[in-house]
């Protein structure tokens, strides 16, 4: 029983070892994220943004050419929501909306948000945002983890052939 205990504990501790560390940023990135991706020429839209630095300005531009749209003021916790209106002779196709600001060190920062502008007639007949499609839930396994499952059963068939070994030789 104590070898079980043993070969386990070399298994998890190899496998602890081969996993991957976590790769969060600290502090996080500042965000920008509209209301919608599809907007009619002419019309408003939300555009909202988080892990800004607080109480400053982010300056809000359209572009392919640009056009201010106008600079939205951070909370004490650096997130803002505004609404901007896309002019009315806005080029139809794709766009970008680019926040520029300062991160939460205060470093200049920029972030852009992609847009379709499209006319009325084409709005009406266009599918929801979001693509429509299916949300990926599931996780990527990483190799470590694949390593450490392979140890473990690896453990398990030598300990079990080592007292298979010794019961037909206590025979």
């Amino acid at each position: 029983m104590r070898r079980i205990g043993t070969v386990i504990a070399v298994a998890v501790a190899a496998g602890l070892m081969l996993a991957s560390p976590a790769t969060a940023q600290y502090p996080p990135p500042p965000s920008c994220h509209l209301s919608d991706t599809t907007v009619d020429q002419g019309d408003t839209l939300g555009v909202t943004g988080f892990n800004w630095l607080p109480d400053s300005d982010v300056l809000l531009q359209l572009f392919s050419t640009a056009v201010n749209l106008g600079t939205a003021h951070t909370d004490g916790d650096g997130a803002f929501s505004t609404e901007v209106t896309i002019p009315a002779n806005t080029s139809v196709g794709e766009h970008t909306i680019r926040a520029t600001g300062q991160d939460l060190n205060g470093d200049p920062v920029t972030v852009d948000c992609g847009l379709v502008v499209v006319t009325e007639e084409e709005a009406e007949g266009a599918p929801p945002a979001g693509g429509g499609g299916v949300a990926f839930t599931g996780t990527n396994v990483s190799l470590g983890l694949l390593i450490l499952a392979a140890l473990i059963l690896a453990g398990a068939g030598f300990t079990y052939a080592s007292r298979r070994k010794k019961a037909h030789a206590d025979q």
